[in-house]
Parts: structure tokens; sequence; C-alpha cells
């Protein structure tokens, strides 16, 4: 574990929204938030992979989010599968009469890429966005919550590949210590 002291906390924005501020903006305060995974590597074309999240928020889901950092396939395109998806998820809120979450990974190459998917995903009026943290790196967090000042976004952190660290307890490093510093930095 790591207790940080609060001149060292002070130095970082950390979260822009919180718990708290997500449960405003989805409007659920008083249950669990129900949620699950569609991951675009597993074979489904971008209108499958919508199909799918569609049918999780009829089904009650609020959340939908991508998972894995294969995120650009040929058979599943990053940009129509975001736009499909949201197209969808506007008709569930339509026809459930509730907010719903989707969360697409915005995990590339280069922060660039990155950036770009963020401002894309924002554009197309989705709230909310995912990204890998151990394989993008501390960096790449830092100047992603640092251009969210603009995006506004609400930023999941996925502990993709957290394993190579945490799993063996004789070295490594904790996740506990890992999400604590990612939530500095404002994941």
């Amino acid at each position: 574990d790591v207790s940080l002291p609060k001149q060292i906390i002070k130095q970082f924005k950390g979260p822009k929204f919180g718990l708290h501020g997500i449960r405003k903006l989805i409007g659920i305060k008083d249950r669990p938030l129900i949620g699950t995974i569609v991951k675009p590597k597993v074979g489904l074309t971008s209108e499958k992979h919508a199909q799918v999240a569609y049918n999780s928020w009829l089904g009650g889901c609020d959340i939908v989010k991508e998972d894995e950092n294969l995120t650009n396939q040929k058979f599943n395109r990053f940009e129509k599968r975001v736009k499909l998806t949201l197209k969808l998820r506007d008709r569930a809120e339509r026809e459930t009469g509730e907010r719903k979450m989707y969360l697409p990974n915005i995990t590339a190459p280069t922060c660039n890429d990155m950036l770009r998917r963020a401002k894309f995903v924002r554009d197309l009026g989705n709230e909310y966005a995912m990204i890998d943290i151990i394989p993008v790196g501390w960096t790449a967090l830092q100047t992603l919550r640092e251009a969210n000042d603009n995006l506004n976004l609400v930023i999941h952190a996925h502990r993709c590949m957290h394993s190579a660290l945490t799993r063996n307890p004789r070295h490594g490093i904790s996740m506990i210590v890992i999400a604590k510093l990612t939530r500095l930095i404002g994941m």
C-alpha cells in the first residue's frame, strides 16, 4: 500500500467527476449501477456489437463498457462501432426512460490517437470513455487527464494487463498502489 502526504496529493487534479458525479449524470442514487462488458475482439461486427449493447441496456444494464485493447480491428472499426453504439444507446434511453452509459475504449498506440478518440467520443455527445491504464502508461494518463479539463469526460480506468505486475506476491506492485496512483492522476 502507499500513503501520500497532502502536499503531494494537492499537486494532482484527481478524478473530474468521481462516483457522486457519475451518479448525478446518470440519475441513479439509491441502487448499485449495473453493467456489462462487450468485447470488440471476439468477432462481433460493429453492427452486432451495437446490438449486443442495446440488448444489454434494454435488459436492465446501466453501463456497457468495452474491454481489452484490441479496439480497432478490420471487422469492428472504432469510429463506426462508437457511432452505431451511441445511436442505439440513445434509442435505449428513449425506450426505457433511463440514462445509459457507454464506455468506449479509447486506448490507442499513441497519445495523439488516444486524444483524437476521446475528442471523437465527446463530439458525438458521449460523456464517458475508458482507458487501459497499464498499456498506455503514466504519462499518457496524465496527458489524458490534462486534456479532460476541456473534454469533460468521465474516464474509467481499466486495469488491463495488471496481473503481470500484481499476481506474484514476491515481486511486482500491488493493485491497491496502482489504483491509488491512477486515481491521483484522475481516472
